[in-house]
């Protein structure tokens, strides 16, 4: 949702219409980086007993590209919503495999 916002015009201009594109820009992006940004904290936060120092670590990281990611349907932004979507994706990655198994 989130990564589809920066390209909606263009999208749509060349027949693409799915779920994002029918939400509009703004709403994609900042309903793409809530999801994000909650499996951000359900992966530092879900876990038995008190986060790790990386899971602390991360969620620092994940706000500004949250924020980031949120601000990707407004013309200012659109340049760095892919960036910011990439990073907490890859975020959620490595707190999936460092903690992911304490989940379960």
């Amino acid at each position: 949702l989130a990564n589809v916002a920066p390209d909606i015009e263009e999208d749509i201009a060349t027949g693409v219409r799915g779920l994002p594109h029918r939400l509009g820009a703004r709403v994609s992006a900042v309903a793409g980086a809530l999801l994000l940004g909650t499996a951000s904290l359900v992966l530092v936060l879900g876990p038995d007993g008190p986060p790790a120092w990386w899971g602390w670590a991360g969620l620092v990281l994940a706000v500004p590209a949250v924020a980031v990611a949120a601000l990707a349907g407004t013309d200012r932004f659109r340049r760095l919503a892919f960036p910011a979507v990439l990073l907490l994706t890859v975020l959620d990655v490595v707190l999936l495999l460092t903690g992911g198994a304490a989940l379960t």
